[in-house]
């Protein structure tokens, strides 16, 4: 499969899995965002994402103030959540 997907992967651990998703996509665009303000730049970045891979637990000292139901919540706000 070598479609030039738009990836966005909002984990702590992103970094871990962008190579993985580089090597099966190598038309596609990994976008690594590891805090708030990354996610923040990469939603508001890009008009859409066709995937966005968030961890629910972020595993991380911001875990208690940012997860991935606030990833969830940047997206709708931006409205970039996907359609109906």
């Amino acid at each position: 499969m070598d479609e030039a997907l738009r990836i966005l992967v909002a984990s702590p651990l992103a970094l871990i899995i962008e190579p993985a998703l580089t090597a099966q996509f190598p038309a596609g665009t990994v976008t690594v965002a590891q805090d708030r303000e990354q996610v923040v730049r990469a939603v508001k970045g890009r008009l859409r994402h066709d995937i966005v891979i968030s961890d629910l637990m972020w595993n991380s000292a911001a875990e208690f103030t940012f997860d991935g139901l606030d990833v969830l919540q940047i997206l709708r706000a931006a409205d970039r959540v996907c359609p109906s």
